[in-house]
């Protein structure tokens, strides 16, 4: 069960990645969450 919550969690940072191109909000809530 660990590994789909660690799926998740990858699928959830690389489209903040994606999003962080076209918006800027997303580029901030990464660089917060770190």
């Amino acid at each position: 069960m660990k590994i789909l919550l660690v799926t998740q969690i990858l699928l959830y940072i690389v489209l903040s990645m994606l999003l962080c191109k076209n918006y800027r909000s997303p580029c901030n809530v990464i660089r917060n969450f770190k």
